[in-house]
């Protein structure tokens, strides 16, 4: 975490300025330097929790984060961007109105950070006090070189997992840069594309994460007890409902918002799913081959289209879609080899993608007759509300889960209500 916040500190202006030429972007970095020190901790202390086999906390942290960067973005950032305003009338300069903006944006990051940090840490005291009661504490003693290679080790294939997912989509920041003349109109648009775009399609992404971090940790829990009929089972039926989701999730976004992050999220969300299912099961050369092969792919493909690609979003868009899709392919691949894992083709994959499509016509034709009031928010609401009615109806006519398996979902009890009266389980 020092590294990383000492790099965004002292390299991160360098590269920003004499590489891209973005002088402006160096005022917040400091800000976001302090943001990342305390997400780097916190993310050890979620390791920490889900090697002990809980990951409540790790979704408690990623609620607050996403809640608190918004809530202090807005709180920090309005006041901030009222003054940048001034001082852009002052000094007969724009540039002035997004420093400030991102300054308040990074500031209100780094609170989110401290406050997830402190929550993490509070429940890491918490979970060591009861450690204490429950058994003696023994102690290893090792020289200090054992202890920096241990820890070497242990990090190592985190380190490079991370390397490899990010090389693709930075090449693909850099050359979305080379193509544009202005590189602070590049990052405005760039900014823009976040606000509407990229942020929504992050949030859904990451509440959706928290859903399936709690199913692998249940597959993974009985694959540890070596049930793996159980956990075979548990894979279909996580899968079933990741699928329910993400496909409607996928649909609304390519309705509301833009299909670029409905595919994008569509297919991150089971490359998640997929490696931290082979990670947690102990499979991490697995994992890191099928990363490996998805950035060479990711590669490949932005250095054969960049020539071609007039549109410069595409530049970021194209490799993180093929890296995410090879990555997903890969290790389902693998799934298949170490575990057996065998989805359902028809309910566990094909009925909950005709349902979501089925829902997103719906949808589709609803705002096509609603036109003129289809951008309000509440429109917006209960065109999803209907839309999710239908896709969850379908998916239970078609049988993708048991009276059982809903009664397990938010609201189960009045959907087993309703499909009991209209005889969907019969």
């Amino acid at each position: 975490a020092l590294i990383l916040s000492l790099s965004m500190a002292f390299i991160m202006p360098i590269f920003s300025e004499r590489i891209l030429g973005l002088s402006n972007v160096t005022f917040c970095l400091p800000y976001l330097a302090l943001g990342f020190f305390f997400l780097g901790i916190s993310r050890a202390l979620c390791m920490y929790f889900q090697g002990k086999g809980s990951g409540l906390q790790t979704v408690i942290a990623s609620a607050l984060i996403i809640c608190f960067s918004i809530l202090f973005s807005f709180v920090v950032g309005n006041p901030l961007l009222e003054y940048g305003q001034k001082v852009a009338t002052l000094m007969g300069n724009d540039e002035f109105k997004e420093q400030y903006l991102m300054v308040g944006i990074s500031i209100g990051i780094g609170i989110a950070s401290v406050i997830t940090f402190v929550f993490l840490l509070f429940a890491y005291f918490l979970s060591a006090r009861e450690n204490r009661r429950k058994q003696h504490v023994m102690r290893l003693t090792e020289h200090k070189g054992d202890s920096i290679r241990i820890f070497v080790s242990c990090f190592f294939p985190y380190w490079f997992a991370t390397i490899l997912m990010l090389v693709p989509l930075l090449l693909g920041f850099v050359m979305f840069f080379e193509k544009q003349d202005d590189k602070i109109l590049a990052l405005i648009t760039l900014g823009r594309l976040t606000q509407s775009q990229y942020l929504p399609g992050a949030i859904v992404l990451l509440f959706t994460l928290s859903f399936v971090v709690l199913i692998v940790a249940q597959i993974v829990t009985w694959m540890k007890k070596e049930e793996i009929r159980q956990a075979r089972e548990g894979f279909k039926l996580g899968l079933i409902w990741t699928l329910i989701v993400a496909s409607f999730a996928a649909i609304c976004f390519v309705i509301f918002g833009s299909y670029k992050i409905g595919l994008i999220y569509f297919v991150a969300t089971f490359a998640y799913f997929f490696s931290t299912l082979l990670w947690q099961g102990g499979k991490r050369k697995s994992v890191l081959i099928s990363m490996f092969a998805s950035m060479v792919g990711a590669l490949t493909s932005s250095f054969l289209l960049s020539g071609i690609m007039k549109e410069a979003e595409l530049l970021i868009f194209v490799p993180v879609l093929t890296q995410m899709t090879i990555l997903t392919l890969t290790t389902c691949f693998f799934l298949i080899k170490h575990y057996r894992f065998l989805p359902d083709l028809m309910q566990g994959l094909l009925f909950p993608i005709f349902s979501s499509f089925v829902s997103g016509v719906i949808m589709y034709v609803i705002c096509l007759v609603l036109q003129d009031i289809s951008e309000m928010l509440i429109v917006k609401i209960l065109v999803g509300v209907i839309g999710f009615f239908v896709h969850l109806t379908l998916c239970m006519v078609l049988q993708c889960g048991n009276d059982n398996d809903i009664m397990n979902l938010p609201g189960g009890k009045l959907w087993i209500f309703i499909g009991n009266h209209l005889h969907l389980f019969h």
